[in-house]
């Protein structure tokens, strides 16, 4: 995706992520073919319900030189038994938010 392209972007999906057990979700962001990543979301819990969530991405919006964005879902259970996460309904949109 050219991120040159429009002022803003943004993330929009729904999530399903009750978080017992200690487990955490978040969403990261690489810039760099995923030699490094950056949290740019950390999921708070709902449980038993879904969240259609949006993410602003305005701040890697216009960028220069960008060769792909990669988007990341990532569920840790911490070590204990958990449920995990759920996401569906991936969009990425331009425009205001």
């Amino acid at each position: 995706m050219d991120w040159t392209d429009l002022p803003s972007y943004r993330l929009n999906f729904a999530s399903y992520f009750d978080g017992s057990f200690g487990q955490s979700a978040y969403v990261e962001l690489s810039t760099d073919a995923g030699a490094t990543w950056t949290v740019i979301s950390s999921m708070v819990a709902a449980p038993g319900a879904w969240q259609n969530l949006e993410i602003d991405l305005a701040q890697f919006s216009g960028a220069t030189g960008l060769g792909s964005v990669w988007i990341a879902f990532h569920a840790d259970d911490n070590g204990a038994w958990a449920s995990g996460w759920a996401v569906d309904d991936i969009q990425i949109a331009s425009g205001g938010v």
